[in-house]
């Protein structure tokens, strides 16, 4: 059995991908559950031997909020691996937070991303690098196409700060003026925090493009925003100057935006968002990738996936 923890009433893809971790070990076979960590006083399964938690500093924050917090630490050295899922660059201040616990409460990291992160030992833990397989579907939807007739050339959606403000005058020069541009202030945590799931796939499923630059400095693709654009039949484009030669074998990385529009005018919308889709068309799903990862063993027959 394994239990999935998710912080509750924050971010929306935290919980998102908890359900689709969830949902993917389930279709293996395995036994799964995910729980938001406000139930964690009416939640125990003394069969579940691998905990994964989603973000472990936002599920303190979220136990906190509703009186649990100890209890929240407390219950996770019950099970036998406690595990990190990672979705930020390991040098990052964020992911630093996921430690600030005690680096004795964790067992193993889950880091899944488009490519493993090359300094990840340096945390001591164990590193299981997962690939990000197309886990999200547009809500109420299946997977779209890239179409001809979509009215935004570019999507840029983000926490501001200088480089991204740099890269929207770049778009508006250098590609097309009239894109889509959301930039709000870096704010608390909350449901209500920024766009909505719902609300980024509508402008997607819109947008020729979505381009977005980290917002540190460090070697690192973000998890999540590839996958949304193609499932919303968007082509990803990550401009990263600094590091775009460490991320040479993944399709839509590129040092400018100079060199996005080089790759427009010569290959077309069409060919590059049809390497985007096959890029991520290859790896295994998330769920057969965590079976094998954590050795969960043979699947059990009993499980349902409906």
């Amino acid at each position: 059995m394994t239990v999935v923890f998710f912080p509750s009433d924050m971010n929306w893809f935290y919980a998102k991908l908890a359900l689709a971790i969830t949902e993917g070990l389930r279709e293996e076979g395995h036994a799964a559950e995910a729980v938001p960590v406000h139930d964690i006083a009416a939640y125990y399964d003394a069969d579940a031997d691998h905990a994964l938690i989603v973000n472990p500093a936002e599920c303190v924050e979220s136990a906190a909020r509703v009186g649990a917090r100890d209890q929240f630490l407390s219950r996770l050295r019950n099970y036998r691996h406690r595990v990190i899922v990672n979705y930020d660059s390991l040098r990052s201040g964020w992911f630093l937070r996921q430690l600030k616990f005690a680096e004795s409460l964790f067992t193993d990291i889950v880091d899944i991303g488009v490519v493993p992160q090359a300094e990840s030992r340096y945390v001591g833990l164990r590193y299981i690098w997962i690939p990000e397989a197309m886990w999200v579907r547009p809500p109420g939807g299946s997977p779209l196409l890239w179409t001809a007739d979509r009215p935004l050339p570019w999507a840029v959606i983000g926490h501001i700060n200088s480089d991204r403000a740099a890269l929207v005058d770049c778009l508006v020069r250098s590609l097309q003026p009239d894109g889509f541009v959301y930039l709000p202030s870096l704010r608390p945590f909350g449901d209500n925090s920024g766009l909505n799931e719902t609300q980024i796939y509508a402008v997607l499923a819109r947008t020729n493009l979505y381009v977005w630059n980290s917002h540190h400095h460090h070697p690192y693709h973000e998890g999540l925003r590839a996958i949304q654009a193609v499932s919303a039949g968007a082509i990803p484009a990550k401009i990263d100057p600094l590091h775009a030669d460490q991320f040479s074998d993944v399709p839509w990385v590129y040092p400018s935006v100079d060199a996005l529009v080089r790759a427009q005018r010569q290959r077309g919308l069409p060919a590059l968002f049809d390497d985007a889709h096959s890029y991520l068309s290859r790896f295994p799903s998330l769920g057969q990738s965590l079976a094998t990862a954590l050795n969960l063993g043979a699947p059990s027959s009993a499980v349902s996936v409906a």
